[in-house]
């Protein structure tokens, strides 16, 4: 039987081997999920905004950028390389999605860019939105499911 972990919104949670990483927020403003699969290393962080803001108190969680620092940081420990992971972006209802919404489409091209820049892997299976569902990372397997 696989360990569940609910991440909350704000927190970013490695684990590795039989666990299942689970957002436990509604309307969670960005999941970023990794996965590393030679090492069956999975991560999953919720950043509060993409480009970050001012306002909010840590700044790993107010920057997607920092959020992805410390979530690679997070798997290193458990054994990842950089080289190995794979990352899916998913926006929940707090990330404002219009498809004439120049802010959103900015902000996760920022988030891409960000993944870019620090030669991450974008998985095939990118999703852009999941309204109020919850997503799970299998860490052992890799799968990403909302539930």
């Amino acid at each position: 039987m696989k360990k569940r972990i609910d991440v909350h919104s704000g927190e970013i949670v490695a684990g590795q081997g039989a666990v299942v990483l689970k957002s436990d927020a509604p309307n969670a403003c960005l999941i970023i999920a990794a996965h590393d699969p030679t090492q069956k290393v999975g991560a999953l962080a919720h950043a509060m905004f993409a480009s970050g803001h001012p306002a909010h108190p840590s700044p790993v969680l107010r920057d997607a950028r920092n959020a992805i620092d410390e979530m690679v940081k997070d798997m290193a420990l458990l054994g990842s390389h950089p080289e190995n992971i794979e990352v899916t972006v998913v926006a929940g209802e707090n990330v404002r999605h219009f498809p004439e919404d120049q802010t959103y489409h900015r902000s996760i091209s920022e988030v891409l860019e960000a993944l870019k820049e620090r030669r991450l892997r974008l998985r095939n299976d990118l999703t852009e939105e999941i309204g109020a569902a919850h997503l799970a990372l299998d860490v052992e397997s890799g799968q990403i499911v909302c539930e």
